[in-house]
């Protein structure tokens, strides 16, 4: 049965002044305002035959590095200021109205698109810019996470950042099922896990045998060394690889090394970030500051075993339903090969 009107006929007095028909007009015209949602609301509760029936949730509620927090349910204007996220929603399908777009990675630079809102960078986002585009929700996470409380004033906040510790596997995880919950799309993010578990253990099984790994990231001319436990010791403590150099200190900046270092370490593998190419800075690139006689002593270089990482994965984003089956398949190839 429809539901009956809830705008009330008000009688006007009769009156020739123009001032008592615009205040009666305006009047109606308020009623009629406030009975339209009322009764949208009404028609969505109720069937056809009068039978009540379940609305979907306007909200739901989710844990984030900072605990439970709730927020609405698929929003359709929402901000992202973390490529791990973004690269996650991504491939569940779901885009958003405005992001920092400086230092965006090659496979998600469809976002560059002017349809989206430019916050800027990561480090600093765009508050004012965050405001004016009236999100429903924001997601941060590690670089954009010190702008937690500022954005919160905006609207609700899910933050993303990795906590201490956990492996890249374990965020992704987390991230993941974060965002499919809010976005009603669990089903396909647990597929998209199941799979990269399965991925994960085929190559840990090749990296029984495959000898020993040392993962650098190269600034300028200078080198930081990475192992288990540090921001990049998912090559040892996820995908199995025999560190190099197992008492590297667990920073997430590593651990400053030399040539020397690399030479007297001497790894079976030799894994490099090339920081300056991730963020678009200028410089050298990391192949032309590790040719030398030093690196050229090691095993990994006299076997072609020196692999050079899609620097903007492995520093930018670190984790995504994307991004990280492709780290492993990148790891996994240099194990093959």
């Amino acid at each position: 049965m429809r539901q009956p009107a809830l705008v009330h006929r008000i009688p006007q007095r009769a009156s020739n002044s123009r001032g008592h028909r615009g205040s009666s007009r305006r009047t109606a015209v308020a009623l009629v305002a406030l009975a339209l949602p009322l009764a949208a609301c009404g028609a969505t509760a109720q069937s056809a035959q009068g039978e009540s029936t379940p609305q979907a949730p306007t909200t739901v509620t989710v844990t984030d590095a900072r605990g439970q927090v709730e927020v609405p349910s698929s929003p359709q204007t929402f901000v992202v200021a973390d490529f791990g996220a973004l690269d996650t929603l991504d491939y569940l399908g779901v885009e958003p109205t405005a992001l920092p777009k400086r230092g965006l990675p090659e496979h998600l630079k469809k976002y560059a698109d002017e349809k989206y809102t430019d916050l800027g960078t990561l480090r600093e986002i765009d508050l004012e810019k965050v405001a004016a585009s009236e999100p429903a929700l924001i997601v941060l996470g590690g670089r954009s996470a010190p702008q937690y409380d500022e954005a919160k004033q905006i609207a609700p906040v899910i933050d993303v950042t990795a906590k201490k510790g956990a492996d890249a596997v374990t965020t992704l995880k987390s991230t993941a099922t974060t965002l499919a919950t809010v976005y009603g799309k669990q089903a396909q993010a647990d597929e998209r896990l199941a799979q990269i578990d399965t991925q994960i253990a085929d190559v840990k099984a090749k990296a029984a045998d495959s000898g020993t790994a040392l993962v650098l990231m190269v600034t300028g001319s200078k080198l930081s060394a990475y192992g288990p436990g540090s921001r990049f010791g998912f090559v040892h403590d996820v995908l199995g690889l025999k560190p190099a150099a197992p008492n590297l200190a667990q920073d997430s900046h590593g651990q400053v090394v030399s040539f020397e270092f690399v030479k007297q370490t001497n790894p079976d593998h030799l894994f490099v970030i090339d920081r300056d190419a991730a963020t678009g800075q200028g410089g050298q690139a990391a192949k032309v500051v590790l040719d030398n006689p030093l690196i050229a002593s090691t095993t990994a270089s006299k076997n072609d075993n020196i692999t050079y990482l899609d620097s903007q994965s492995w520093y930018l984003v670190g984790t995504g339903l994307t991004t990280l089956p492709a780290m492993v398949d990148e790891v996994e190839s240099a194990l093959t090969s």
